[in-house]
């Protein structure tokens, strides 16, 4: 796609390409591209980010405005660097804010394929013991929570909230 003449300019999302060669190759040749939630600005990239921290912040933010008081973030296990580490430092920070107690409100970090178990492990606790929202790196570990409930007759809303990262407020 990259090579292709009749392409003038792009909108490019990261997802683990292992040669970028193409992409710096497009660039060059004065192409136009916008990546979403990927820098290289010193290759001349235009970048648009998301709001991984403050969007995390957010959440947690109003999940405790909501009454929650033992909030847990999912996320991936073996994640190094952006946007893990942005989003984990935004939940730290709304814990913070919302003056929750830190030890209440666990990061959890998982692979994808073991989400629905270490959810299930987690719902399984009594109710005033385990956490009564969840905020996620993304959707899917969010879906996985809510699909741990069913099998658990842990319902969301009524049992649980699953916030995901706001983007944009």
């Amino acid at each position: 796609a990259f090579s292709s003449p009749n392409v003038v300019g792009l909108f490019f999302v990261e997802d683990g390409i292992p040669d970028y060669r193409p992409l710096w190759q497009f660039i060059k040749e004065d192409r136009r591209v916008v990546a979403f939630d990927f820098t290289a600005p010193e290759s001349g990239l235009s970048t648009v980010m998301y709001g991984d921290s403050e969007g995390l912040r957010m959440a947690v933010e109003h999940c405790a405005a909501r009454g929650h008081k033992r909030i847990a973030y999912i996320g991936p296990a073996g994640s190094v660097g952006q946007p893990n580490e942005l989003r984990m430092a935004g939940f730290r920070l709304g814990v913070a804010n919302a003056g929750l107690d830190p030890a209440a409100c666990p990061i959890h970090l998982v692979r994808p394929n073991e989400t629905r178990a270490l959810a299930r492990e987690i719902l399984s606790k009594p109710a005033h013991e385990r956490p009564t929202a969840f905020a996620g790196f993304m959707d899917y570990y969010l879906l996985e929570v809510i699909k741990s409930g069913w099998d658990l007759d842990v319902k969301c809303p009524q049992d649980i909230a699953c916030s995901p990262t706001i983007h944009d407020g």
